[in-house]
């Protein structure tokens, strides 16, 4: 089932691109009930003011695979799309000044565009220290040795063997599980350390 979004009674299906919502040319002409080709002939005519990568993205069907038309709705024939930016959307948009426009433009900013913000891009990702954590590389490093050491004693447990030996494996095993008990416990509340980034 496609994600869509009503703008002014006009379905816009959610399109994203390296985790932002982004628009086609076809969409910007839909919503705004425009001839087809306007925001296109609007892009050309100011393509000098547009960055790429930041205002938009020039796509190939090579790139995108079969999302090229499932999800951004390319025709069949194209090799080639422009994905258009929140930023791109609002420059092409500047000489749209009837009363539908300043609607247009208000709800997809607010709706479409800064849905994906407000989720995703702004969030600050924490990550958890661990390689850097040397107290937590140390029970690690313990846990690893008991677990070891429990393989091995599993091994020699494993075959027959006098009854007196068999039993001595048997309270071997027990006490090393105990000690792999207590150190998954110690992990479970060691002080980790965080790496923040945007």
């Amino acid at each position: 089932m496609q994600n869509l979004i009503k703008i002014c009674e006009q379905e816009i299906k959610v399109k994203e691109f390296r985790g932002q919502r982004v628009v086609t040319f076809k969409d910007i002409d839909m919503v705004h009930q425009r001839a087809e080709g306007t925001a296109k002939r609007n892009y050309v005519a100011n393509k000098k003011h547009l960055k790429e990568g930041i205002d938009y993205f020039i796509v190939t069907k090579k790139e995108l695979g079969t999302n090229f038309v499932l999800t951004y709705d390319f025709g069949k024939a194209a090799y080639m799309g422009t994905l258009i930016t929140e930023s791109g959307y609002l420059m092409l948009v500047k000489s749209f000044m009837d009363d539908l426009a300043w609607e247009v433009q208000r709800h997809l900013v607010n709706i479409y565009f800064k849905n994906r913000q407000t989720n995703n891009d702004n969030k600050q990702i924490v990550y958890a220290d661990i390689p850097d954590n040397k107290g937590t590389q140390k029970i690690i490093q313990n846990l690893r040795q008991y677990i070891c050491t429990l393989e091995g004693t599993l091994k020699l447990f494993n075959r027959y063997l006098e009854l007196e030996k068999a039993k001595n494996y048997q309270t071997m095993i027990a006490d090393i599980g105990i000690e792999i008990f207590l150190a998954a416990d110690k992990i479970k509340n060691a002080t980790i350390g965080v790496k923040r980034t945007n």
